[in-house]
């Protein structure tokens, strides 16, 4: 499963074609059987050529421009792999999907650009977060949301402290033994043997170990900001602080072998140290949003017209948007000016993702509620810097 960058959606918002294509589906894949999730999907893609036909869109260029998600149809290894969610962008001479832990409503939207509000709880800290499980044998790298966990396929980076010293001083180096069971005395001491002051000498290695570690994940994460738990022994955990670099790894981790420990069984631990951290930070600014609409409504906006004026500025903190809504129009950021639509056409877009996609720009953060959830009537809320 690929991880999307602030750096992405940006790029991807920035996109502007004749034809863009975006499509989200929630995905139900089991073992036994996919082809639920590839109907639905076959079913979406005709959506996208009654959409584009009305818009006169020749059939030559339509069965070109779908023609790579139409190839996804018989990929058994691509739908065994995938997450709860699955979007997928089409433009010409471009194709990208991502697998993501949410569970996408189905839809599909065509327009001039790509349609990307659906994607905004992966960029905010939003109930994403990642477990690195590292050991001196084993590295792992799991993306998680409250209700999944996928692991992700890991590439230039040491899988273990000797392919990471492998080419280091081969002379000095020195054997390590993690700790093990012994039958009928439950778990026995690490084991280290080699040369020199062995304590020294270990920690010394496993800290050049974990710095490589580090500089493959700072790639990898570019950069991520969302909550990481490191498990690994409770020996390792000081070590790898010191050579990280990732701004979201937490103080508090797993201590325990986590190569003895499955993906779910890392996750529902994880899950109780991030909970509150994510439920605390929503709760702040909900709390200091409705604050603001009460007592101070010059450090809010709760109309979309107020709303993009302020993103375009880059004055949005922070931006409420119920979930599943749209809000189609225009908007000019020369004038200001909005004008509404009731219905999604080639030149309108819809509000709501626009005003996300600025507020992201400019680092604020995005969160998608139930509309029961928001903090003030209509369909988008914002809680201004100044």
């Amino acid at each position: 499963m690929s991880i999307i960058t602030h750096e992405q959606i940006i790029h991807m918002a920035e996109r502007r074609d004749a034809t863009c294509v975006s499509i989200y589906l929630p995905v139900e894949y089991s073992l036994q059987d996919w082809q639920h999730d590839r109907l639905l999907l076959k079913g979406l893609l005709k959506d996208v050529e009654r959409q584009l036909s009305d818009r006169d869109v020749r059939p030559r260029e339509i069965a070109a421009l779908i023609e790579p998600a139409e190839r996804l149809m018989g990929d058994g290894r691509f739908w065994s792999h995938l997450s709860d969610g699955l979007a997928i962008f089409l433009a010409p001479g471009e194709f990208q999907t991502i697998s993501a832990p949410i569970k996408f409503p189905k839809l599909v939207v065509t327009g001039y650009r790509y349609y990307l509000k659906p994607l905004m709880p992966l960029l905010t800290g939003d109930g994403q977060f990642y477990i690195l499980a590292i050991s001196q044998n084993r590295v792992r790298l799991l993306q998680c949301s409250r209700s999944n966990v996928e692991e992700l396929e890991l590439q230039d980076i040491p899988r273990s402290i000797e392919e990471a010293l492998q080419f280091d001083e081969p002379g000095k180096q020195i054997q390590y033994h993690t700790s093990t069971a012994s039958p009928g005395s439950g778990s026995r001491q690490a084991v280290f043997h080699g040369h020199g002051d062995l304590s020294d000498a270990l920690k010394t290695n496993l800290l050049r170990y974990f710095y490589k570690v580090n500089e493959s994940l700072q790639k990898i994460l570019a950069d991520q900001s969302a909550p990481m738990i490191l498990a690994a022994v409770d020996y390792l955990h000081p070590i790898y602080q010191k050579a990280n670099g990732y701004r979201g790894l937490l103080a508090r981790g797993i201590e325990s072998n986590p190569d003895e420990a499955n993906p779910q069984a890392l996750h529902q631990r994880a899950w109780k140290i991030v909970q509150p951290i994510f439920e605390q930070e929503r709760r702040e600014k909900l709390k200091a949003l409705q604050s603001a609409v009460v007592a101070e409504p010059a450090k809010c906006a709760i109309q979309i017209e107020d709303i993009l004026v302020a993103a375009e500025h880059g004055r949005v903190d922070t931006l409420f948007l119920v979930k599943d809504a749209q809000q189609w129009g225009w908007f000019d950021s020369a004038s200001g000016q909005v004008e509404f639509n009731a219905e999604s056409d080639i030149d309108s877009r819809d509000l709501l993702d626009l005003a996300a996609v600025r507020t992201l720009r400019d680092g604020g953060k995005v969160y998608l509620l139930e509309a029961n959830e928001m903090p003030a009537l209509g369909l988008a809320a914002a809680l201004l810097r100044y």
